[in-house]
């Protein structure tokens, strides 16, 4: 999760990983969790879900 969008170094670094999404939310800075808390903790709660189902 990104509070910016991500650098081309860092979209290539991740895109060598399994299953990575990159998610952007443009103008909020590194403290996500704390500029949308609910928003975060909900993208959170998908992603252990997804991990989760995978195992």
């Amino acid at each position: 999760m990104f509070g910016r969008l991500a650098t081309h170094g860092e979209r290539k670094r991740l895109d060598d990983m399994p299953d990575v999404e990159i998610e952007e939310w443009v103008g909020d800075g590194h403290f996500v969790h704390l500029v949308d808390p609910r928003r975060f903790a909900t993208r959170i709660r998908t992603f252990v879900d997804y991990c989760d189902q995978a195992t």
